[in-house]
């Protein structure tokens, strides 16, 4: 009899890591949604503008917006896998 898709051994329910990682991930998602916007907002300005050092800084934030989405990720990995 085949067993139901939650009972298969490759299924892995994640129960909530920590408040702490958890607020986190969510502080850090809203962050970069609202961060994003305005650094896409205002390099569409600085190209209107022809201002080179704001499209730089602009694209910075893109940049480490990226970079803490993925340290993140690498914690919420590492703490479902090895904590």
């Amino acid at each position: 009899m085949r067993h139901p898709w939650r009972h298969n051994r490759s299924y892995h329910e994640w129960e909530s890591l920590t408040p702490v990682v958890d607020v986190l991930g969510t502080v850090v998602a809203v962050a970069s949604v609202v961060v994003g916007a305005h650094a896409a907002l205002f390099f569409v300005f600085a190209l209107e503008d022809g201002d080179s050092a704001t499209m730089v800084d602009c694209a910075l934030f893109f940049v480490v917006i990226a970079i803490a989405n993925g340290l993140v990720d690498l914690l919420r990995h590492w703490r479902r896998h090895h904590a």
